[in-house]
């Protein structure tokens, strides 16, 4: 009961919604951000904002990305702030926030300090979300042109063991918590290959 799932089961992580916006790239890698929150006991998590990473890093445009690209500008930008200052359903309108000190106080509490960009090497986004502290691992699908943060190791127990048709993973979305019922999904195979995988890894240590 160690994976990233059980620990955004266990602390109830906020599941985040981009309605309308392109920013899958950025959500997932927030959704790690807010895993790793959970993995330092803080509760409750706070519903943070992915949508102020890619408005501010994209210059308000409502577009596609890479996930190692949205881990940078959280680096660049100081950190994510939480819905609270900025909602997730806001870009240009809250553009006069941007250099504001309620947004920046926001981001110090939420600094991404290290991440992986493991390319496109799926053997190493699994090893890593099953090694011995298991990290969440991004997974930018071409088959569906949308990213989403892998957080557990699913095995069928059927098959040739060295076969990925055995294996899949457990992955929160970015379409809300209604999505599926639940919020989460699963993939399994082929379908696992990405474009990219960004594992999320160390945050500045918190208090509250």
């Amino acid at each position: 009961k160690t994976s990233p799932y059980h620990h955004h089961l266990a602390a109830n992580v906020p599941i985040l919604n981009q309605t309308s916006q392109k920013y899958c790239w950025a959500y997932s890698v927030v959704a790690g951000v807010m895993n790793r929150v959970a993995f330092q006991g803080i509760d409750p998590v706070p519903r943070l904002s992915a949508a102020a990473v890619a408005a501010v890093g994209t210059g308000y445009r409502n577009v596609g990305g890479h996930c190692s690209k949205a881990a940078a500008m959280i680096q660049d930008q100081g950190g994510v702030p939480t819905d609270q200052v900025w909602p997730n359903t806001a870009t240009k309108s809250h553009r006069h926030l941007a250099d504001s000190k309620e947004l920046k106080d926001s981001r110090k509490q939420n600094q991404l300090v290290q991440f992986y960009d493991l390319g496109n090497d799926i053997d190493l986004a699994i090893s890593l979300l099953i090694g011995p502290t298991p990290l969440p691992v991004t997974f930018s699908l071409p088959w569906w042109r949308h990213a989403i943060l892998g957080l557990e190791v699913l095995d069928c127990e059927k098959g040739n063991p060295e076969s990925l048709d055995r294996y899949g993973i457990r992955f929160v979305n970015s379409y809300g918590k209604n999505w599926r019922g639940v919020g989460f999904g699963e993939i399994w195979g082929d379908k696992m290959y990405s474009w990219e995988h960004v594992a999320i890894d160390v945050i500045k240590p918190r208090s509250e």
